[in-house]
Formats: structure tokens, sequence, C-alpha cells
């Protein structure tokens, strides 16, 4: 890989990771890709705006490990989250059930 695009791809990666681990609406933008269908993707959008919280979000290897609330029922579940640099934004990978 060439030098100059070798730099480009760190600057993507950078640019997506600034300040560590994703932020609060990133966290929800890939909750939303990850589940949103076609029927419900307004529903799941004002339910993630109103209902979800995210809170300490810590590196876990190539990924962040952020817990993620749910207000109405007052229970928090971490969940995995990874950048993208293809996609250029964070996506959802698993949650930690234990």
């Amino acid at each position: 890989m060439p030098k100059k695009a070798v730099i480009a791809l760190l600057a993507v990666v950078a640019a997506g990771c600034s300040g560590g681990g994703p932020d609060d609406e990133q966290v929800k933008q890939a909750l939303y890709d990850h589940y949103a269908t076609a029927q419900g993707g307004a529903e799941l959008r004002k339910a993630l705006d109103q209902g979800v919280g995210v809170s300490d979000c810590q590196k876990a290897g190539e990924q962040y490990r952020c817990l993620v609330e749910n207000k109405a029922l007052g229970s928090a579940i971490p969940m995995f989250f990874a950048y993208d640099p293809a996609q250029e934004k964070w996506t959802f990978v698993r949650q930690d059930r234990n």
C-alpha cells in the first residue's frame, strides 16, 4: 500500500476515533443501523433518542465496550462497538450478557 494511502486511512480512522471511543450519538446510530427495519425505523429512532443513555465507553482490544442504558427499565447492558473505516462510522458488534 502506498505511503499516502496509509496516511489517508489513518486520518479517517483517527477522525472516527477522536476522543477515543464512540460518543453517545455514534452508539445510537450504530444501534439504529443494526436493528432498524423499513417499518420500525421511526419508532426505533424515537426510542433511541428519548429512552437510551450511553456511558462508560472503554477500549476492549480493537473494540469499545459501552454501557447502554434503557431509561424506562432502569437497566444497562454492556455492548461492544467497532469503528469501520470503510463505512467511516461506528458499528454494533455484540452485547455482553454476563
